[in-house]
């Protein structure tokens, strides 16, 4: 719903009383708004350096060249 919309609602049904609630929760919701969009691309950064860490560690990591060729143990 639209702010101009919730606003008029909130006029017309409180008589303007709820207005600074709607008020106080549109400030909350567009500090929240701020703070995640100043956070989430420094997640995913972190995120996609753990994944690109997590990789090169596993395709880089050295392979013993017994352990290719080992038959397993039976009996």
């Amino acid at each position: 719903m639209d702010i101009v919309a919730v606003r008029a609602a909130s006029l017309g049904t409180t008589a303007g009383l709820g207005n600074p609630i709607v008020s106080t929760i549109e400030w909350i919701a567009s500090a929240a708004m701020t703070l995640l969009a100043l956070i989430l691309p420094i997640v995913a950064l972190v995120a996609v350096l753990l994944i690109v860490g997590l990789l090169a560690r596993v395709i880089l990591r050295p392979r013993n060249s017994n352990d290719l060729h080992a038959s397993p143990d039976v009996g």
